[in-house]
């Protein structure tokens, strides 16, 4: 079971890859615009 699991995290499929990527994009762009708001206030 527990080289199943292994073996799936290792050969994700890009698109999984690809979401991850832009979601972390996504969260870092939010943190930069809620830093921004913050120093503006």
């Amino acid at each position: 079971m527990k080289r199943f699991i292994y073996k799936n995290i290792t050969s994700r499929p890009l698109w999984v890859n690809i979401l991850w990527a832009i979601g972390a994009m996504l969260l870092l762009l939010l943190l930069f615009v809620l830093s921004m708001n913050w120093l503006t206030q």
